[in-house]
């Protein structure tokens, strides 16, 4: 699986890269709040057409208080591909959205607006809609790892594209 989705990624090699925000500054623990999330490109190519492929297109997710958030250390953090394992749509990080898991309610909702599939920002495993249907590695989203520099600066590790390490984009994970 993974070399068709390189492929179709103009064959970049993904490598240890900053993560982007919208307005040009690089995402850090002091710009980025509890319960929120940065859209970006990774691997980050400066190309608007080639870094704007759905296979490309990441959340970096400060997870809300209650999950560990307000931790200025990379459990506060969450990186999921924003292609659902369904569909392929591409979900959304809904701030504020409260969704049960397992009988508790915690705040922080993934969820593919295509056929409501709704992902536990903890670890990405479909908890609702039709991507809990699936069977794993088809029901999780993959993942990146990332890393935080001395400045505070949030930095993508190279993923390994396996569904035993950070899955395959479209396909899964093992959780």
């Amino acid at each position: 699986y993974g070399s068709f989705f390189t492929s179709t990624l103009g064959g970049t090699k993904p490598v240890r890269q900053r993560i982007m925000k919208d307005d040009g500054r690089f995402a850090n623990v002091d710009n980025i709040e509890p319960d929120s999330s940065v859209v970006f490109a990774f691997p980050r190519t400066g190309d608007s057409e080639l870094d704007a492929e759905p296979f490309r297109r990441y959340q970096l997710i400060r997870l809300s208080e209650q999950l560990g958030g307000i931790n200025n250390d990379v459990s506060a953090f969450k990186v999921y591909s924003m292609v659902c394992v369904h569909l392929w749509c591409l979900w959304d990080y809904i701030e504020g959205r409260e969704i049960e898991i397992n009988g508790e309610t915690i705040i922080g909702n993934l969820e593919c607006p295509c056929h409501g599939s709704k992902y536990d920002p903890n670890n990405g495993l479909a908890v609702a809609g039709p991507a809990a249907m699936q069977t794993e590695p088809n029901n999780a989203l993959p993942r990146l790892d990332i890393e935080i520099e001395d400045n505070g600066d949030l930095m993508v590790v190279p993923p390994t594209w396996t569904v035993t390490r950070n899955g395959v984009i479209g396909f899964g994970r093992y959780v």
